[in-house]
């Protein structure tokens, strides 16, 4: 079946839909958890280019409260600024969240924060990038993925 468009408006909402088909056929969606909302453009401004679609959480509540799995992504950024003083918390349900485990993890960490850093490279599939980073730095670790 052929859909007919009559008008301009017509023809960017099919352009829309077509690139949202293609990045969840693709696995190019990337969720960012993030408290910084400078961060989230900036992250934004990094990947777009290289093909990535963002989605964006302000804390880790947010993202747990969506079904991970259901979110057709193939990577998460995570910012350690969200984990605040729960760092225990969370990293104990990021080890027993099953569809947590299957995504490739890329965890921004203060340079100070050794522990964690430790602690977060011991999850499967996790990387870790201290800040502040460059650019070609995460294209090199998402690369790696």
């Amino acid at each position: 079946m052929q859909v007919l468009f009559h008008s301009d408006e017509d023809a960017v909402v099919k352009k829309k839909v077509s690139l949202y088909i293609n990045e969840m056929k693709n696995g190019r969606r990337i969720a960012i958890i993030d408290r910084s909302f400078l961060a989230h453009n900036v992250y934004q401004m990094l990947l777009k280019p290289l093909g990535y679609s963002l989605l964006r959480f302000n804390n880790l509540k947010n993202f747990k409260d969506n079904r991970i799995d259901k979110m057709g992504c193939c990577a998460l950024l995570i910012n350690s600024n969200v984990f605040g003083k729960q760092f225990d918390t969370h990293l104990n349900w990021m080890r027993k969240e099953a569809p947590f485990h299957s995504l490739e993890k890329i965890f921004f960490c203060n340079s100070e924060e050794k522990k964690i850093q430790e602690a977060l490279k011991k999850l499967p599939h996790s990387h870790v990038v201290v800040k502040p980073f460059y650019p070609q730095q995460l294209k090199e670790t998402l690369e790696k993925m």
